[in-house]
């Protein structure tokens, strides 16, 4: 299979935004970067071709395709479709010259240890978001029957086996994807409670059912039985669309009051995200596949708390942000699952954003404000978004740097929102 390498993007670091221009129109989602990225490293357990459609064309992803390759896996990548082929995969070790770059590198320990039988991992990067640690994916992994060890910032698992129960304390994400992918190569039974239910989650799992694997999910106590299993050499698969990026655009039609219809997204997904919407005023209608949400004035100031799904996601925390700018009254964001994520309030406040944050980082105010525009520097994927969307409300023209960030999670942004009327240009 022909190998195609893409390292970094070669878009500019910097937009220049003039604002105060409503957006309307439709836009098509990209597909879900939060459920493509698990599915691609679970690709590591099957000995042959898998065929991935709307995998969206952003930096994660071409940067965990790389380590797949550097592992031995050949693939292509074009037009949003990925052929790759990990039959032969050479080992479990992954230096820290990839890990550092991307966060979902993590994901690989699972799939690796049930394929090899161990697994070496670099800690990984990421977004500057606050503490991650993978301290619930080790203690999992030890319950299952796995030997751990941390030592010079190299992860090391080993296991001839897995089998047992494990009870998550808190449901996680990442921990829920890489025990389930290391069960793949249980000669046992495992059972997994509380786990995470996301729909990225469930995705993956979805992907790992097509392959084969058998398991079954019990509902009223959130959890996985998950039987031993020999899966398939050849997958097909169709990644689901991306909820975050969905309603990053449908706060950017709010914020500029306009209009904004998103389609090839599930609404019941984004449940907690457009209910906050229409408790703020905003007018939300949904078909099977689109989600309409159009500006109606004035929009009226309401509190968040981020929770695991179905509750209010983190990943949109800060989108939210920037539009409780534009809302009558006071907001307030409580912010449970990272602890530096309102880092992009003190680029905002440069723009005149009125924000009262706690000693604890914790929880926000959020006052209606005269946005200007002026120079800001994003400094993690979704802060880099808010701050594009607070650019699009601002008067006169912003300067929003740091794109590299953005560019890890979404594709074609700029031009979308060029597409339903916003006026960036990149400089």
């Amino acid at each position: 299979m022909k190998t195609i390498r893409e390292t970094v993007d070669t878009k500019t670091e910097t937009v220049m935004i003039t604002g105060n221009k409503p957006l309307r129109g439709t836009v098509t989602v990209q597909g879900s970067k939060n459920a493509a990225l698990p599915i691609i490293a679970a690709c590591a357990l099957i000995n042959g071709k898998v065929t991935l459609y709307n995998v969206p064309n952003i930096y994660d992803i071409r940067m965990l395709i790389n380590i797949l390759e550097s592992l031995g896996a050949k693939y292509t990548f074009e037009m949003n479709v990925l052929e790759i082929d990990c039959s032969e995969l050479q080992n479990g070790v992954v230096t820290e010259e990839f890990t550092t770059q991307i966060r979902a590198s993590s994901l690989l320990l699972g799939p690796l240890l049930a394929r090899f039988g161990r697994a070496e991992l670099g800690m990984p990067g990421g977004c500057s978001i606050g503490s991650r640690p993978l301290d619930i994916h080790m203690s999992g992994f030890e319950k299952l029957g796995a030997v751990t060890k941390l030592e010079y910032g190299v992860i090391s698992i080993g296991a001839e086996s897995l089998e047992g129960e494990f009870h998550l304390p808190l449901p996680s994400v990442g921990a829920t994807q890489n025990l389930v992918m290391s069960a793949m190569g249980a000669k046992k039974p495992v059972m997994l409670h509380n786990i995470a239910i996301e729909p990225e989650v469930m995705d993956m799992i979805h992907f790992l059912q097509e392959a084969g694997a058998e398991i079954e999910y019990i509902s009223e106590t959130k959890s996985l039985m998950i039987h031993p299993c020999k899966l398939s050499t050849h997958v097909t698969y169709h990644v689901q669309s991306d909820r975050v990026e969905a309603g990053t655009l449908l706060c950017a039609g709010l914020i500029t009051k306009g209009e904004v219809t998103v389609t090839d997204i599930n609404p019941y997904h984004m449940q907690a995200m457009l209910a906050t919407m229409e408790q703020m005023g905003a007018d939300v209608s949904t078909t099977e596949n689109s989600v309409t949400v159009a500006y109606k004035e004035p929009l009226r100031s309401v509190d968040i708390t981020t929770m695991v799904y179905p509750g209010f996601p983190t990943d949109m925390q800060p989108q939210f942000g920037a539009l409780f700018t534009q809302a009558e009254g006071r907001s307030m964001i409580t912010e449970t699952l990272f602890n530096s994520r309102f880092r992009y309030f003190e680029e905002m406040r440069k723009m005149n954003a009125q924000v009262k944050l706690d000693s604890h980082g914790h929880t926000c105010m959020v006052e209606r404000s005269q946005l200007t525009g002026c120079k800001v520097e994003g400094h993690d994927l979704r802060g880099t978004a808010a701050l594009v969307l607070a650019g699009l409300s601002a008067e006169g023209i912003s300067f929003v740097t740091g794109l590299r960030h953005m560019y890890r999670g979404y594709e074609d942004f700029i031009t979308k929102l060029n597409h339903l009327g916003a006026n960036i240009i990149y400089v």
